[in-house]
């Protein structure tokens, strides 16, 4: 009953609070998803707002980055100070091409062998692209999930640890749909609530929250 009293929540929350309306949240274009995840990593969503469309305008499948050249998508990052992302999205373009045909495979096995893609990137392809439900972890949605549920993990980085993995596909949502808002939710809570310094009088779990009421008194 509490975990469906989560997932509400969450969602009635997103559907109120969240970041809806970004444009790689409502694409099913699964190359899209995954070049705007590579350029998220370690940057601002209003950076990767500004160059969402100029990139995708001239980037808008692997064909097109490997017709380019890479000097010209190196060029394209150059500009805005993402130039690490060119090689991996060149290379990404390489792999894609000469094993799947120049599309983004929808399995998570093959998504991993990709250059640059890890858990979380295969798992937003999976959600998003291929409407297979899984977990997104990031820094956001693991702060909420361990201050909620008072988990504390093994592994030195937590977005490394087995088990809040395993765990995170447990909570899933079955729908896809669901399980799209569910992790948004945790994602945007997490960036603009559970903060470094919560603002628990702003959260929507904060009655049942592990953090705020048993270790806060």
């Amino acid at each position: 009953m509490w975990l469906d009293t989560l997932k509400r929540r969450i969602v009635a929350w997103y559907e109120r609070e969240g970041d809806k309306n970004l444009p790689w949240r409502t694409t099913n274009n699964t190359w899209v998803i995954l070049c705007t995840a590579l350029m998220l990593q370690k940057t601002t969503v209003t950076q990767v707002v500004l160059v969402y469309e100029p990139f995708f305008s001239k980037f808008p499948s692997p064909e097109k980055v490997l017709n380019a050249g890479a000097q010209s998508v190196e060029a394209f990052f150059s500009t805005l100070g993402m130039k690490n992302r060119a090689d991996r999205i060149y290379r990404i373009a390489e792999q894609l091409c000469s094993k799947y045909g120049c599309t983004v495979p929808c399995s998570k096995e093959e998504l991993l062998s990709l250059h640059g893609v890890g858990k979380y990137i295969a798992s937003e392809i999976l959600l998003l692209g291929c409407g297979i439900p899984a977990p997104l972890l990031d820094t956001n949605s693991i702060r909420v999930l361990i201050r909620f549920f008072g988990i504390k993990p093994k592994a030195s980085r937590a977005r490394e640890d087995k088990a809040l993995w395993m765990f995170a596909e447990e909570i899933t949502p079955k729908d896809p749909e669901e399980a799209k808002k569910f992790w948004f939710g945790l994602i945007d809570l997490g960036r603009k609530v559970c903060r470094n310094i919560p603002r628990c009088g702003e959260c929507p779990l904060s009655d049942f929250c592990y953090l705020h009421v048993f270790e806060a008194q």
